[in-house]
């Protein structure tokens, strides 16, 4: 691959995925599962659009890495905000904490259903 080629692939690559921006910042803050959850729709639609103009995530195995990657992420930080670890670790109020732990893992398995779904729904466009 010429130098040339891959200068104009890196420009590429900068110009659609700095129109995600705005989506993996919300993926990587520390404001909760409510943000993640708010910003998978126009996440996906992203990716679909970038798959679609841009030459260089046109390619499957460029697509499923940063597929992969958003979801290693999204996976991190339902894990993170449910932290199992302090569910051993109850205090006085022991059933306010396992009430939090359970909303935190209904609202992290909902999350991570609604990323698989968005995906398959996506595929499915993709394919016809």
């Amino acid at each position: 691959m010429s130098l040339t080629k891959n200068n104009n692939e890196a420009k590429d690559n900068v110009k659609y995925l700095t129109t995600l921006e705005r989506q993996f910042k919300n993926l990587s803050s520390e404001e909760g599962l409510s943000t993640i959850e708010e910003t998978l729709p126009s996440l996906m639609n992203g990716l679909q659009t970038m798959q679609t103009m841009a030459r260089n995530y046109k390619n499957n195995d460029k697509m499923q890495d940063l597929i992969s990657l958003i979801t290693d992420e999204i996976a991190d930080k339902v894990e993170a905000s449910i932290n199992i670890s302090k569910l051993f670790d109850l205090s006085e109020n022991a059933e306010d904490q396992l009430n939090n732990a359970r909303g935190l893992m209904i609202q992290g398995k909902s999350i991570l259903e609604k990323w698989e779904n968005l995906f398959k729904q996506a595929k499915e466009r993709m394919e016809k």
